[in-house]
């Protein structure tokens, strides 16, 4: 494996998990709950939330990216975008359809102005 590789797949590892606990202790200080099914208490905005609407699946999949090049398996990366496809297409959406059903307005107004993922 080059160094570059590992060097990049580190990072990115580091990276993804950073952003990640970023985005889950801005959730518990704001008071809501981490679970995915839990009903949501507050529609937070800040932290790495004004840059993303989903910044834990974000950095999960790239520090899962990270993994694959680190170990150089194509299995791993095979696994991450099925991860990313799940994510993208069955969670998010559903998880944004409860937003908006608790949070109304407030939430499109905040989908409108933010991006999905970075």
């Amino acid at each position: 494996m080059l160094v570059g590789t590992l060097f990049t797949g580190l990072l990115l590892m580091a990276a993804g998990l950073a952003w990640a606990a970023w985005a889950a202790w801005t959730l518990r200080r704001a008071g809501t709950p981490l679970a995915r099914r839990a009903a949501p208490r507050v529609l937070v905005e800040e932290g790495p939330y004004r840059l993303g609407r989903h910044p834990i699946y974000l950095g999960l999949l790239l520090a899962a990216g990270g993994l694959a090049l680190v170990l150089g398996s194509l299995l791993v990366m095979a696994a991450t975008l099925g991860a990313l496809w799940l994510i993208a297409r069955v969670l998010v959406p559903a998880e944004e359809q409860q937003l908006a059903r608790t949070f109304g307005g407030w939430y499109r107004d905040y989908a409108g102005s933010v991006r999905r993922w970075v």
